[in-house]
């Protein structure tokens, strides 16, 4: 078997036989001949003179989710908007982030002072890429390797027109879970900017308050101790168990665990993206 490729046909007479090999091709490659093989060559295979014979077949590949999936996707965070909307918050559903990057960022005035949470999803969907290449100010913590001058603009964030962030969970009931190791983004959802956006994957979508913890602490906060590649001396244990040991500070990064279960009055300063993708930790 060759690596990489797939037989497709096996011609053999007596001492030789031919071999056509299928090379796959992707819709975003050229349609092109194995790279770096002739149209044919000859091997000797336990002494038979072997012709190999390179082909090139196009593979059409969908990145959307099969029909029921994408059924299940949906019914759950309409469920989840509509819960969202009783908690004077609103939701969007977005099949692919595809579709959901341009209609977040008509939620985004040109000239906007944007502060950013620390997000995986926010990066996977590319839309930082999208801020920064635009007419806005952008708040990025993440960018500065100092400390120092990173808290200086986590406080800055506080007072931004547009907060855009993820979440760790959000319940079909409508709420928004989060624990923070400092605190700056779960501070940031609930008071100081004009506008929070929250972009999350139906992944995050959870029962309940309680389903959205058991959720933190299996599978969000080892993920984040790994990434964040800590020092031997501070590194959470999850970090390197992989398993939530209930740790205590200064070890630990679920310091601050807040549930937004609704806005008091300005139910337009919250909006929930969900979409139809896993995405983030």
């Amino acid at each position: 078997m060759l690596a990489g490729h797939v037989p497709v046909m096996l011609l053999y007479s007596r001492r030789r036989c031919e071999i056509i090999v299928g090379h796959l091709v992707y819709p975003e490659q050229t349609a092109t001949a194995a790279p770096g093989r002739p149209v044919a060559e000859w091997a000797i295979v336990h002494g038979l003179a072997v012709r190999i014979t390179w082909r090139t077949f196009r593979k059409e590949v969908s990145l959307m989710p099969e029909p029921s999936t994408e059924w299940l996707h949906r019914k759950r965070a309409e469920r989840t908007i509509k819960n969202l909307e009783k908690n004077y918050m609103t939701g969007f559903y977005f099949p692919s982030s595809q579709e959901a990057v341009p209609k977040i960022l008509e939620h985004i005035p040109q000239d906007s002072v944007v502060g950013l949470g620390d997000s995986m999803t926010l990066r996977q969907i590319g839309i930082i890429t999208r801020l920064e290449g635009s007419n806005y100010h952008l708040l990025d913590p993440w960018k500065e390797s100092s400390m120092e001058k990173r808290i200086l603009i986590q406080r800055q964030v506080l007072l931004s027109d547009i907060f855009l962030v993820g979440t760790n969970a959000v319940t079909l009931n409508g709420e928004l879970v989060n624990m923070d190791g400092r605190g700056n983004r779960v501070a940031a959802m609930i008071f100081g900017p004009k506008k929070v956006l929250v972009v999350a994957g139906v992944n995050k979508i959870v029962r309940d308050v309680e389903e959205g913890i058991e959720r933190i602490k299996s599978i969000a906060g080892p993920a984040n101790a790994k990434r964040h590649e800590f020092p031997e001396e501070v590194c959470p244990p999850c970090g390197v168990s992989g398993l939530c040991s209930d740790c205590r500070p200064p070890l630990t990064i679920c310091c601050a665990q807040v549930v937004i279960r609704g806005q008091r009055r300005d139910r337009d300063r919250i909006k929930v993206f969900i979409i139809g993708e896993e995405l983030g930790l």
